[in-house]
């Protein structure tokens, strides 16, 4: 994507759920095809339109997990609930009992005062941390109508097509559509240094082979098989054979038998550092 982005397409749950699904009947979105899964959302790569977004929203609801309410009530009481509010309560009954007015109501005033006051502030508290959410709530670049807009995270339906880039925060159930795949997959795997050696294990062999180069090659055709894919050369990667320790040993070894040795080097610094 532009930019050096990467792109993702947002998952959730569609109506027609009759392929790809598992015992209970949701899809499996890890392995339905691509074009599959842009045919059951009905969207394509370039995204959706405003119109067809504000559709989505109305029908699926926000991009979010639903919000408990906090019964007010309840909270109030709860001041009244507590080994302080009972020892006053106590109170406030033996002085009924000794008819005791002026105590039982000096006793009720100090009670509702204090739950008054610990309602106040755990609203308030409430309040607070509601407007810091608010705050740093995530947004994601999402592609409507054709362009990238950023818009708050809680606004993404079923099939937007979003531009995710490494560090960024993942917004929602995504699929991956297209982008940089073998940064993604380390990203993603819990496992991501056994991995990431595993790839270097396999470029340094093809460079003790002798090749000094390596090319990537990008296609767009989707499901497709590999013979048939139009591949696009996307870059030129140099590759560095490691240094045998070893060599200048064997170089001397070799002189010693009698044995001409010339060596073409200066591709690497450290090469030639091994060999003197």
């Amino acid at each position: 994507m532009a930019g050096g982005g990467n792109s993702y397409m947002s998952m959730a749950t569609p109506n027609d759920q009759k392929n790809y699904t598992n015992e209970v009947g949701q899809i499996q979105w890890g392995s339905i095809p691509l074009n599959a899964a842009l045919d059951k959302l009905k969207t394509s790569r370039e995204g959706l339109t405003n119109d067809e977004a504000q559709k989505r929203i109305a029908e699926y609801g926000p991009n979010k997990l639903p919000e408990e309410k906090v019964n007010k009530l309840m909270v109030f009481l709860s001041f009244m609930w507590n080994p302080l509010s009972w020892a006053m309560e106590v109170a406030a009954i033996l002085s009924i009992v000794l008819l005791d007015y002026s105590d039982f109501g000096l006793i009720l005033f100090l009670l509702l005062l204090n739950a008054i006051i610990g309602y106040l502030e755990e609203i308030q508290a409430g309040d607070a941390v509601s407007a810091l959410m608010g705050q740093l709530a995530p947004e994601a670049k999402v592609f409507r109508n054709g362009e990238i807009v950023n818009i708050s995270a809680d606004q993404l339906v079923p099939g937007d097509v979003i531009r995710v880039r490494l560090g960024d925060v993942i917004p929602a159930d995504l699929k991956f559509l297209e982008g940089d795949a073998v940064k993604i997959v380390l990203d993603m795997d819990v496992d991501a240094d056994t991995l990431r050696n595993t790839v270097e294990e396999r470029i340094d062999e093809f460079a003790s082979r002798g090749y000094r180069g390596l090319g990537v090659a990008l296609d767009r055709s989707g499901d497709v098989p590999v013979e048939q894919c139009q591949w696009k050369m996307v870059g030129l990667l140099p590759l560095f054979d490691p240094p045998r320790h070893d060599t200048a040993d064997t170089v001397k070894k070799a002189i010693q038998l009698g044995i001409a040795v010339k060596m073409v080097t200066g591709d690497q610094r450290a090469i030639a550092v091994e060999t003197c």
